[in-house]
């Protein structure tokens, strides 16, 4: 197991029609340089949801090896409910400061677990903007948004 260095998750997701099908992507670039592609998609469902799945996909795949994780994502949906409201949700037992359920609960838990174990970094990227990191990861949210159309 290798708990050193940096590793690097490019995530988004992709959604048409909101809700309707979507797709979630991540490249993961390992601190050797190696790159791993991951995608999904699901029929019914949200953009938001797909940025987290994003994540949390990513996530699962590496937090086993790696103690840092260095997360880019264009979604401030998810920037901001890790960076500024995840912790006031928990202490107000997943409610909003309105005292709605927080939306999208059981992906914003799961996120949370993800995390327990490795130090994260959050960066937030402006959407096609000729970032490859984000334009690639758009090509794989919109590749698990086609692979739902493929019989």
């Amino acid at each position: 197991m290798n708990s050193c260095g940096k590793i690097e998750l490019w995530t988004d997701g992709a959604c048409k029609g909101n809700p309707g099908p979507g797709g979630w992507g991540v490249m993961i670039i390992y601190p050797d340089g190696k790159r791993v592609d991951l995608y999904g998609g699901e029929n019914n469902t949200t953009n938001n949801r797909m940025e987290l799945l994003a994540v949390i996909q990513g996530l699962k795949k590496v937090n086993k090896e790696f103690m840092d994780v260095d997360i880019y994502t264009d979604s401030k949906y998810v920037i901001n409910g890790m960076t500024k409201w995840v912790n006031n949700w928990k202490r107000n037992n997943w409610r909003t400061a309105a005292g709605k359920e927080v939306k999208n609960i059981d992906l914003w838990k799961s996120l949370c677990d993800q995390i327990i174990s490795c130090n994260v970094m959050w960066y937030w990227i402006e959407g096609h903007s000729n970032i490859e990191g984000n334009d690639i990861a758009d090509r794989l949210a919109n590749t698990g948004v086609s692979s739902l159309f493929v019989e």
